[in-house]
């Protein structure tokens, strides 16, 4: 991490200061860099078959939106990759 308490898991609430005006570092680290971090951490230790659907279902479980609807893993796994368009 770029600095804070290593231990927290918790994304820290972004300061009074607009988010917009924070350069990119100080937003990710105030907004997304813990969880992300846990979440990354998570998934070396697991090392799952499909390591961005383990990812993005670890980030959805510990999103803090009530908007979440959480999809059984075989429903949120498309039966065969997009085909591409040349």
């Amino acid at each position: 991490m770029l600095g804070g308490d290593e231990g927290s898991a918790t994304v820290a609430p972004p300061s009074e200061e607009p988010v917009r005006l924070l350069s990119v570092p100080e937003y990710l680290e105030s907004t997304v860099m813990a969880v992300l971090t846990e979440g990354l951490e998570d998934l070396c230790r697991q090392r799952p078959a499909n390591p961005v659907d383990h990812l993005a279902l670890f980030l959805l479980r510990r999103s803090k939106s009530n908007a979440v609807t959480e999809v059984p893993a075989k429903d949120a796994i498309p039966a065969e990759p997009p085909k591409k368009y040349e």
